[in-house]
């Protein structure tokens, strides 16, 4: 199939690593989306299980497949960032390299965006959770008539919160491109930052001033052992601990830190705690302790923390556990 337009309506933007068995799901749901009018850029970011020749077999045979080889690892962020530069569609959206979409995702979101002028549109999603025990399915609605008029007044503190609906999540959402670009809203490095969808998210969110949704559930989204989002990696001190820097930096920079403040303190008590259950759980003590060391270097951490004990706001923490 060829685009049959000079400019797509939509690029779909997937970094492709080592999605496995997912991959073949996730790129029979986009090429057979209802809106055919799109470009799919796939990013292969140096994967080793094979999924660079299945995309170049799927470019063969579907005209509307750009392929851009990355020569080293960029991992996600800067991989998408990548595909944000060499996109021609009217709007951009994302998919990660194991999900899946509904077939008229594309449709339903462009058709929303482009009849009200949007610069950010949404959708809900649901959740496919696979272990050994089996499958489970999940909706996740985080869009509804009757809650997005306080969602859309205060969206930053949401996105802050990292709400468990999900809202940040850049999947769900389209957006317009010349906004995009207007605004020099890109992702930073995944290598050594976590948390880049809640960044990009939060930079959109602050500069959107025309921001709508539609409720079905057009995205799937895929929770398995294997996947980035369960990566002790990802997950790390040293990685989370630059995402709250970097976060803090844009609450500064964006003149709102005092408005967010509590809730910023809440979200790095959050952050740390889990990231610290994960390495108690899966590293050692002496893996714990470099943690502490890590946070201590960090002055802007180390504040928030010391604001979180002086307000005594730790005590429920050690009630839940992290999400």
């Amino acid at each position: 199939m060829e685009l049959k337009n000079k400019q797509p309506k939509v690029s779909v933007i997937v970094p492709v690593h080592n999605a496995g068995k997912f991959f073949a799901g996730c790129m029979d749901s986009l090429v057979s989306q209802t809106l055919t009018d799109i470009e799919i850029i796939l990013v292969l970011d140096c994967p080793t299980d094979g999924s660079d020749l299945l995309a170049k077999q799927y470019a063969q045979k579907d005209g509307r497949i750009k392929v851009i080889e990355n020569e080293v690892n960029l991992h996600v962020g800067f991989s998408r960032n990548k595909g944000l530069a060499a996109a021609a569609g009217e709007y951009i959206g994302f998919c990660d390299h194991d999900d899946c979409c509904e077939p008229d995702m594309f449709e339903l979101l462009y058709k929303k965006a482009s009849s009200d002028n949007l610069d950010i549109v949404g959708c809900n999603y649901s959740k496919k959770i696979i272990t050994k025990k089996g499958i489970a399915e999940q909706k996740m609605s985080l869009y509804r008539s009757d809650a997005f008029d306080k969602l859309r007044y205060d969206s930053l503190y949401e996105i802050i919160t990292r709400n468990p609906s999900g809202l940040g999540l850049i999947w769900l959402n389209l957006f317009k491109a010349d906004f995009l670009r207007q605004n020099s809203i890109l992702f930073v490095d995944t290598k050594k930052v976590a948390g880049e969808d809640i960044l990009f998210s939060l930079v959109a969110h602050y500069y959107c001033r025309r921001e709508g949704f539609v409720e079905p559930h057009l995205y799937w989204h895929h929770v398995y052992p294997e996947s980035t989002g369960a990566n002790q990696g990802y997950h790390s001190c040293q990685s989370i601990v630059a995402m709250l820097e970097c976060m803090y930096s844009l609450l500064v920079k964006f003149d709102i830190y005092q408005k967010y403040q509590p809730v910023f303190i809440n979200r790095t008590a959050k952050n740390l705690y889990s990231s610290f259950y994960r390495t108690i759980h899966q590293k050692s003590l002496k893996s714990v302790l470099e943690d502490i060391r890590l946070i201590k270097k960090s002055k802007i951490v180390k504040e928030h923390i010391d604001l979180l004990f002086s307000a005594k706001q730790w005590v429920p923490l050690f009630k839940k556990k992290p999400t």
